[in-house]
């Protein structure tokens, strides 16, 4: 039988080679993450436009996102005013800290992940935008 070692993260044990935890699902510390793919120059394009989920989700895109490195962020989403400078921050920057932090094991599924996300914000936003009509209409 294979040497086994207990994972870091939830001490189960697992094999002495492995790079991700069958368990819990992260990456073992002495393979923080596969080697970061070479990104071709769409996908490097892709990862500075912006995106509007976190100024929707908040703390729930940067958890979703896999961004633990800036988890800390998530007290700032707590404190008015810093939300929204927080929020918009990652509008901006939110795909290229989520790539770093997140431990992809390649750009496809970052993206899915990425679409999935930004869907969610166009349904919620119309669907708010609807209410607010439905509101706005039945007041006058």
């Amino acid at each position: 039988m294979d040497k086994q070692k207990k994972c870091t993260f939830c001490a189960e044990l697992i094999n002495n080679e492995a790079i991700k935890c069958k368990h819990c699902g992260e990456f073992l510390e002495n393979n923080k993450h596969f080697p970061t793919p070479n990104l071709t120059s769409t996908q490097e394009k892709e990862l500075k436009n912006a995106t509007f989920a976190p100024v929707v989700f908040g703390w729930i895109y940067l958890i979703g996102m896999r961004a633990h490195k800036h988890s800390w962020m998530i007290i700032l989403f707590l404190i008015p005013v810093v939300n929204i400078c927080t929020a918009i921050y990652l509008a901006f920057k939110g795909k290229e800290i989520a790539w770093n932090d997140g431990k992809w094991e390649n750009f496809d599924l970052f993206y899915k992940r990425q679409r999935i996300f930004e869907i969610l914000t166009a349904v919620t936003v119309i669907i708010i935008l609807v209410i607010l009509f439905f509101v706005y209409a039945t007041l006058n």
